[in-house]
């Protein structure tokens, strides 16, 4: 998903020697920008070198991940990951170097990046009196057990079955006895938290609008408005810093 990975994964070590084997997840950006690659910052000649030791010293810091995994398991899912990133799956292992001292030694590693965020709002038709909206979420982190759905300062209440039914499918969010005759020729959607936070929006336009800026673009479906009905494709701009249906 946007925000996490889970990786299969298989070895054998049947006489114990490999010591604590391990999965990391590094991003591959900030690998980048510490002037190693992947393989050198494991490379046993390395591991004292300045900067090997600060990339280790802020691994966490900056968003890497470790795991001790098992023989008895085969996949493991790391979780609170970026969403739309670059990262590097690692498969290492910490045991004795040669002069006793412990050592961390590079056994696997590819890429894989995390999905962009699939999470969408949407004005799905407009009448005269109504307008309905569909809501898809990709998981509940945006909104958990309760939040709204905004247009104007009209709003509708999200409880937590409606919450579960947008992140399994989608679920609709109909606005009945609205004159959107009075609302303004661009209609915005808002997705709000519990605590009144716009999380996501888009934006649509509304062709029954009064005012003489109104317009039916190829946004709106104009076989449908003999029934006084438009059919309103997605219009993804919205605020910076908000967050918008891709």
């Amino acid at each position: 998903t946007s925000t996490t990975m889970t990786v299969n994964y298989n070895f054998e070590d049947p006489f114990g020697s490999l010591g604590m084997v391990y999965l990391e997840i590094h991003e591959v950006d900030k690998v980048s920008a510490s002037g190693y690659t992947i393989t050198q910052l494991y490379d046993t000649t390395m591991q004292g070198e300045t900067g090997v030791t600060e990339y280790w010293n802020s691994f966490e810091d900056n968003g890497g991940q470790r795991a001790s995994i098992s023989t008895y398991q085969t996949s493991y899912t790391f979780t609170g990951l970026e969403p739309d990133t670059l990262y590097y799956i690692v498969m290492a292992h910490v045991a004795e170097g040669e002069s006793s001292d412990t050592q961390r030694y590079l056994d696997d590693y590819y890429k894989a990046s995390t999905m962009a965020r699939n999470n969408k709002i949407t004005i799905t038709s407009i009448s005269r009196d109504s307008i309905v909206v569909t809501l898809k979420l990709e998981d509940t982190s945006l909104v958990s057990t309760s939040g709204y759905v905004q247009i104007g300062d009209q709003s509708v209440q999200l409880y937590s079955e409606d919450i579960m039914a947008a992140v399994e499918s989608s679920t609709t969010i109909t606005f009945s006895n609205i004159t959107t005759s009075n609302l303004d020729s661009t209609l915005i959607v808002q997705l709000l938290d519990s605590n009144q936070n716009v999380v996501l929006q888009s934006q649509a336009n509304n062709p029954f609008a009064a005012s003489d800026t109104a317009t039916t673009t190829s946004e709106v479906s104009t076989a449908s408005l003999a029934d006084d009905t438009a059919i309103v494709s997605e219009d993804t701009s919205g605020d910076d810093g908000l967050t918008t249906s891709e």
